[in-house]
């Protein structure tokens, strides 16, 4: 018992004098409340030191997302991720301004969570204007915007894609 006593005060002696600081010991026992608060010229302020950092804190990427869990009975089932259409609404609105018609095409989509839209064609068309269209889903709306143009749009529900391409034929 004496082996572990002896260096444990010595670590605590030397873990007061690291803090730089001392406060007077009015109260006597632990146990005891002081009735008198410490007055300035017994409390001494600690001082900091100021010292160069040599090494940056280390940065972590963060922790990749884990799949939902279900529980059944007492063995856990991971949840399979599954490929949804995006969020239904009552009715889609979308507001088309003046100016390239594949920008506005694409914040269309991005406004919407479609966020990866391909566009596979040389030539972007001009919108002289604004409208705004509505109708019940945003697959309606988008191929109401493009039926003026010889363009056809794509929705791929399982890797979340949306292709614009020239159509096969124009009506």
């Amino acid at each position: 018992m004496k082996k572990i006593f002896i260096p444990l005060c010595l670590l605590l002696i030397a873990v007061r004098a690291e803090a730089n600081f001392f406060v007077a010991d009015k109260c006597g026992s632990a146990s005891t409340r002081c009735q008198t608060p410490l007055s300035s010229a017994e409390w001494k302020t600690p001082t900091i030191k100021k010292q160069p950092c040599s090494n940056p804190p280390p940065t972590f990427a963060p922790a990749p997302a884990l799949p939902p869990v279900t529980t059944t009975g007492n063995c856990a089932i991971p949840k399979r991720p599954t490929c949804l259409p995006p969020m239904r609404k009552d009715k889609v609105v979308i507001v088309v301004y003046e100016g390239s018609l594949k920008n506005n095409v694409e914040r269309i989509l991005r406004e919407n969570g479609w966020s990866n839209v391909v566009w596979k064609l040389p030539v972007d068309y001009r919108w002289v204007g604004t409208a705004r269209i509505t109708g019940p889903t945003l697959m309606s709306v988008m191929d109401t915007l493009l039926s003026s143009f010889p363009l056809e749009i794509t929705f791929y529900y399982a890797n979340h894609v949306v292709t614009i391409t020239q159509r096969k034929y124009h009506e």
